[in-house]
């Protein structure tokens, strides 16, 4: 059914609802989170009932589908922006040139309108920060520390003119300046800040994900973003000593392990770092593209995301259950058992074809890596309790054994990992490295 005809119903469905609705019902049995209104011409708010708006949604549908705006804009703001323009097309107060326009024209150019970029600062509780300006460009992010920061805004500040709000103003800024470190985060137009700083958030961890891919977990697990974090890591405990007197321990210190030497930013951009940083700022542009989609970059981007997250997991079993997810994540395709040797496989053939191991060691490999996966099977099927603490595997063991895997995968793929068609050849591609070095034959 064409728009027009679908608001030609709306509009007769919400006269109706005015003229005969009993409102007071209604409350009480809608079926919807809230209740569609629009505004008459007295400034009030008058009630459309769920029956027009219902008639109404294939439309607003329609405009975030067309434009292929799901991360673009939230449906509760293209929905309110409908009622309101459905307000003015009942009540008759659109302009000539709109009453020309059909009605998901009107909401297209509307939503439009407030489409902006935003560019996001996110803190990060890493240490140790040089007095010189510091900027690791990442795609449309950097990783920037604080005298960058100042400088930013000390260039900006005299087009800071506040009336009432400048308190509020430099509560904010004292809240930024506890912080060493953020991700500059530059969106793409969305339309609210809200949706910009969503997306900031899950790009600046996306940002320190790289830098845990560089530094190893013993060094970097308390490494987190936001403002949920402190930027001072403090201990209060209090405990009753052999004597039964009461006594406390207090201990402050930066924020746990993630201080970073001045001359890692150097080193980053040089060597192989230089080339995980290239693929990783590659991944990160292409997955604010908004309007697209990239499944071996979404792939790629989801397991450096797991691997991550288990870095930053305190518990030791969760951790090796997250581990094993980044594997399962980017490893497998939905197939059905076998995972154990599946992922062991594809994941010694990774690393040998790398060089990341030599063909002296695969088979130890991949015997660890199934050894891995058993330990994460016995974690989630109640064999090892949540809460033990000495794994069959140790924390660095394992960490380095996926690190490498995915560093492998950058190496073996990430000059194609944003062509059209590499989710379709990846599959092939695996299991023909695996046939390759002959491990196919293994555990038949």
């Amino acid at each position: 059914m064409q728009s027009d005809e679908l608001i030609r119903i709306a509009t007769q469905q919400a006269i109706n609802f005015a003229e005969h609705g009993d409102w007071k019902s209604y409350l009480q049995t809608r079926k919807f989170e809230f209740t569609p209104s629009i505004e008459n011409n007295s400034g009030g708010s008058l009630l459309i009932g769920d029956e027009a708006y219902e008639t109404l949604l294939p439309v607003i549908q329609f405009v975030i589908n067309d434009n292929n705006w799901q991360r673009v804009v939230e449906f509760r703001d293209v929905r309110v922006k409908a009622l309101e323009l459905f307000g003015d097309y009942i009540f008759e107060r659109l302009n000539d040139n709109d009453k020309q326009l059909k009605f998901e024209e009107l909401i297209e150019n509307a939503i439009k309108l407030n489409l902006q970029s935003y560019v996001v600062y996110v803190p990060c509780n890493i240490t140790e920060s040089s007095t010189r300006q510091i900027r690791i460009n990442i795609g449309p992010a950097a990783i920037i520390n604080i005298p960058t920061f100042q400088a930013l805004l000390d260039s900006d500040r005299h087009k800071l003119k506040f009336t009432n709000y400048q308190d509020i103003w430099d509560e904010c800024e004292e809240k930024y300046s506890q912080y060493q470190w953020f991700v500059e985060v530059k969106t793409p137009p969305v339309y609210s800040y809200k949706i910009a700083s969503d997306i900031a958030s899950k790009t600046a961890l996306d940002a320190l994900n790289l830098l845990h891919m560089f530094i190893p977990i013993s060094h970097s697990f308390r490494m987190k973003t936001g403002f949920g974090i402190s930027p001072i890591n403090e201990a209060h405990q209090i405990y009753k000593s052999g004597n039964g007197n009461f006594a406390y321990s207090l201990s402050k210190g930066a924020a746990g392990n993630v201080g970073i030497p001045d001359r890692f930013w150097d080193h980053i951009n040089q060597g192989e770092h230089k080339k995980w940083l290239d693929v990783y700022s590659k991944c990160i542009s292409l997955s604010l593209d908004l309007q697209n989609t990239y499944p071996t970059v979404n792939r790629f981007l989801d397991a450096t995301y797991w691997m991550g997250d288990a870095i930053r997991e305190e518990n030791s079993t969760t951790r090796v259950v997250k581990y094993v997810t980044a594997l399962e994540r980017l490893l497998t395709f939905s197939e059905n058992g076998g995972l154990k040797k599946i992922i062991s496989k594809r994941g010694s053939a990774l690393l040998l074809g790398a060089g990341s191991i030599d063909s002296a060691v695969l088979s130890e490999t991949y015997e660890n890596l199934k050894k891995l996966y058993q330990i994460r099977s016995d974690i989630v099927h109640g064999i090892i309790s949540p809460t033990a603490k000495n794994l069959p595997m140790s924390p660095v063991t394992v960490d380095k054994l996926v690190r490498d895997i995915i560093l492998s995968f950058i190496e073996l793929v990430g000059a194609a990992i944003d062509s059209k068609d590499a989710e379709k050849k990846l599959l092939p591609w695996l299991k023909g490295m695996v046939k390759h070095y002959g491990l196919d034959l293994v555990d038949k």
